[in-house]
């Protein structure tokens, strides 16, 4: 098959074209490195499920366990964030879209690791301190038991969101205040 060299010249003007501030190569390539980021997260998730998995479980220990489990989906998760950013920072953007594109990756790494503490905060409550919980005499460890894990898990995500909040440009001091000043009129407002 011959390829005639106007065909080609043409491909070739065609990638060259502007479209957004970015040559439709330009684009190309990102998406093409979007779609790899893509495939290395799944082979990453495979790997955590059919290797590491079942190292772990040969292991004594039963922490490496749930460890692996619990860091499976949010390290997938941050090596797509990792990978769709670098494949949009070889894009040339305004610079409003610019900082906000930043704004918005940042805001998804606070988010994807604080969902990576509160699963293996959770973890370890469950796996440990509840067993220990059940073999005691009393109930009273029961019921408090349920209180201080939401209330660590619900610590977990407020001050993940506070993070995500100030990475996006927000001031977290005047939501702080706002916030402290609501916990008050809630105390005053439950006295008796």
């Amino acid at each position: 098959i011959s390829v005639k060299p106007n065909n080609i010249i043409e491909m070739s003007d065609f990638f060259s074209r502007q479209f957004y501030h970015n040559t439709i190569g330009d684009w190309a390539l990102t998406f093409a490195i979007m779609i790899g980021t893509l495939v290395v997260a799944k082979l990453l998730y495979w790997v955590f499920g059919k290797i590491v998995k079942k190292l772990a479980k040969k292991t004594k220990s039963r922490l490496d366990d749930i460890m692996i489990d619990m860091l499976e989906e949010p390290l997938v998760l941050i090596v797509t964030i990792a990978g769709v950013w670098f494949a949009m920072a070889r894009l040339t953007f305004p610079e409003s879209t610019e900082e906000w594109l930043d704004k918005v990756y940042w805001v998804m790494i606070a988010i994807t690791i604080t969902w990576l503490l509160a699963r293996v905060v959770d973890a370890i409550i469950r796996e440990y301190i509840i067993p220990i919980t059940k073999k005691t005499e009393s109930d009273l460890d029961d019921q408090i038991l349920p209180i201080i894990r939401k209330a660590v898990r619900a610590a977990i995500w407020i001050l993940g969101i506070i993070i995500a909040l100030n990475n996006a440009g927000y001031n977290v001091g005047a939501l702080l205040a706002g916030l402290g000043i609501g916990g008050i009129a809630l105390a005053m407002a439950a006295k008796d």
